[in-house]
């Protein structure tokens, strides 16, 4: 089975989509505004579509997509700086690399990955 498309619930699309950009380094994609929603597509593998959809709402409980990165400080800095919480402190799992446990703007929960 390989993901080819992750979407995440956004209440405040354009926050979202700041916040995103901000914790990957990325520019921040244009948002296309739909008849029933409006989505920002974040390219990559698997692409990621932030989402502001009637009925899908934002929630820590939900599914928990982890995304890795390059600098696990420096991303879990900038989840702080644009509007997001630290759930769990970055960690080390030996033998797997460190994580952290973090809340986006919206309210959702991903862990931030890092290769030891």
């Amino acid at each position: 089975m390989q993901s080819i498309w992750i979407e995440i619930p956004a209440t405040d699309l354009e926050r979202a989509n700041r916040f995103y950009a901000a914790v990957f380094g990325h520019d921040a994609p244009p948002v296309d505004a739909q008849e029933t929603r409006s989505i920002a597509i974040i390219e990559g593998t698997p692409s990621v579509s932030l989402n502001r959809t009637e009925g899908f709402v934002p929630s820590p409980d939900g599914a928990l997509p982890y995304f890795a990165v390059e600098d696990l400080g420096v991303a879990v800095d900038a989840v702080v700086a644009h509007g997001g919480r630290v759930i769990e402190a970055p960690n080390e799992r030996p033998g797997l690399g460190h994580f952290a446990l973090v809340g986006d703007s919206e309210g959702n929960a991903l862990y931030l990955f890092a290769a030891s």
